[in-house]
C-alpha cells in the first residue's frame, strides 16, 4: 500500500508490489512524468531543424490571416477577437481565438474546437510518433522586445503554437492516441522504456477517469457560486472571461495524480472516453523567454509575409 497525502486527508492507493506499478501511479503526479522529457530533452533533436520555425506574427493583421490570434497581441488593445474562443486556463495562458476557415481544417480532420484549442496550447514542436518538426508561431511585439530594459518578460513574446497539428491529438487523448516514439517538445527520440511510461501513463488516466464517470462523479456543472475546489460530484469551469471556454479546474484539486503533463480537463458526453484533456498547458505565468527567440523576434529573419501564411494555411489541418 502506498499513502498519497491531498489537502489534510490521507488517500489509500493500491499501487501493486513491483516498482514498474509503483512508477506508472507516480508517473500520474504533475512532476513525475516530465522527467521523460527533461532527460529526453538534453539529447537534443533526432532530425535537423531547418530553422523556418516559428513563423513570428507581429500584427494583428497576420494573425487574422492566419486565422489564430492571441489576445495579448489585439484584443486586450481593443481589437476584436476571431469567431471561435479556446480556453481560460490560468492567468498565464495564452487566450486563442480562431477563424471558422482554420477550425473548419481541423474540424474536417476529425477535431472538435476543444481538442484543437487544447493541442493549440500544448505547445509542441515536433510530431511525437515522427519526430519531423511542426510549423509553429509566436506572436511578438517587436517594439517592447527591443527596447533596452527588456529582460525576457513572457508578455511581448508568445510560447510557440502549433498550426500543424497531429491527428492522435483530434480526440483530445494524446498520451494513449499518440505513439510517443519522440519527446513533442524538443524532437529527441525516447527510449523503449521512456516511451513505454508514456504510454502507461496515457493508460492509467483512461482507466481511472472512466471509473470515476461510472462512480458518478464529474457529472454535471457544479452550480454557478458553488465552493467546487475539492468537489468531484461536479465539475467547475465558470472561470472563462469574456466568453472564453472553461475548464474542468477542480480535477486537480480532488485528484492531483490525475496530472501527469501539467494541462485540463473537460468533460462531455460528445467524447468516446467523456472527457478530453490537454498536455503542458497549466496556464501559469512564464517562463521567461528565451534570448535566442527574442533574438529571432526582432530580427526579422521569420516574420510572417504573405507567402508564409498562406503556406502556414495549407499545412493548418490534422496530419
Amino acid at each position: 500500500m502506498k499513502f498519497k497525502i491531498m489537502a489534510g486527508a490521507v488517500l489509500l492507493a493500491f499501487t501493486g508490489c513491483g516498482a514498474d506499478s509503483a512508477r506508472a501511479d507516480d508517473d500520474l503526479y504533475e512532476g513525475y512524468l516530465w522527467s521523460v522529457f527533461f532527460e529526453a530533452g538534453a539529447r537534443g533533436p533526432a532530425i535537423a531543424d531547418s530553422g523556418d520555425f516559428p513563423v513570428v506574427l507581429t500584427d494583428v493583421a497576420s494573425q487574422r490571416q492566419l486565422g489564430l490570434m492571441e489576445a495579448n497581441y489585439g484584443p486586450y488593445a481593443g481589437e476584436e477577437t476571431l469567431k471561435n474562443k479556446c480556453f481560460y486556463y490560468g492567468d498565464g495562458g495564452g487566450l486563442l481565438s480562431v477563424s471558422d476557415e482554420f477550425l473548419g481544417r481541423y474540424r474536417a480532420g476529425g477535431f472538435t474546437l476543444d481538442t484543437l484549442c487544447m493541442a493549440l496550447v500544448s505547445g509542441i514542436t515536433h510530431d511525437p510518433e515522427t519526430g519531423a518538426r511542426l510549423a509553429t508561431v509566436q506572436m511578438a511585439n517587436v517594439e517592447q522586445l527591443s527596447q533596452p530594459d527588456y529582460l525576457g518578460e513572457p508578455g511581448p513574446l508568445s510560447q510557440e503554437y502549433p498550426v500543424e497539428i497531429p491527428a492522435c491529438f483530434r480526440n483530445g487523448a494524446p498520451l494513449s492516441d499518440c505513439a510517443f516514439n519522440f519527446d513533442p517538445w524538443s524532437g529527441a527520440r525516447l527510449t523503449a522504456e521512456e516511451a513505454g511510461r508514456v504510454a502507461a501513463a496515457g493508460a492509467r488516466i483512461t482507466e481511472r477517469l472512466q471509473a470515476l464517470l461510472a462512480a458518478g462523479k464529474f457529472a454535471k456543472p457544479c452550480a454557478p457560486g458553488a465552493n467546487a475546489d475539492f468537489d468531484d460530484s461536479c465539475f467547475s469551469d465558470v472561470e472563462s472571461p469574456s466568453g472564453y471556454r472553461g475548464r474542468a479546474y477542480n480535477v486537480g484539486a480532488v485528484y492531483p495524480d490525475l496530472l501527469p503533463l501539467n494541462g485540463f480537463y473537460v468533460f462531455s458526453d460528445a467524447y468516446a472516453l467523456g472527457f478530453a484533456y490537454s498536455i503542458g498547458a497549466d496556464g501559469a505565468a512564464g517562463p521567461s523567454a528565451s534570448m535566442e527567440s527574442v533574438r529571432l523576434a526582432v530580427s526579422g529573419k521569420n516574420r510572417a509575409t504573405s507567402a508564409r501564411l498562406k503556406t502556414l494555411q495549407v499545412v493548418a489541418s490534422a496530419k
